[in-house]
């Protein structure tokens, strides 16, 4: 599929819709919560200020994006927000399941007779 894209990606969502030629209405092309994609892979390239951006959908569909950037320099900014989006997934539930420190509990006191 060709044409103009437009990407939204939250914490928890990416939606991608495509913009038709001949009338210029938005058409939704996926909408998929990121727990959904497997296989998430992205390439930045500077040289050519792009970054490709690969993912399989749910229904087995591998989706493939060629997001240009203005400069360089955007290559690598956008590289860490899907870095930051996509880590992998057992080192961002490590970071929410963290042990928490705990002030050492005194020793229980004897009950007075």
């Amino acid at each position: 599929m060709h044409g103009e894209f437009l990407l939204l990606l939250t914490y928890r969502r990416l939606v991608v819709t495509q913009e038709t030629r001949m009338l210029h209405r938005l058409r939704l092309h996926l909408n998929t919560e990121l727990r959904h994609l497997s296989n998430v892979t992205w390439n930045p390239d500077p040289r050519l200020s792009a970054v490709e951006l690969a993912a399989t959908a749910i229904d087995g569909v591998r989706e493939r994006f060629w997001i240009k950037t203005g400069h360089p320099k955007q290559v690598w900014h956008l590289d860490a927000l899907l870095s930051h989006a996509f880590r992998p997934r057992s080192m961002a539930q490590r970071v929410h399941e963290a042990p928490r420190v705990q002030a050492p509990m005194a020793p229980p006191v004897p009950a007075a007779a």
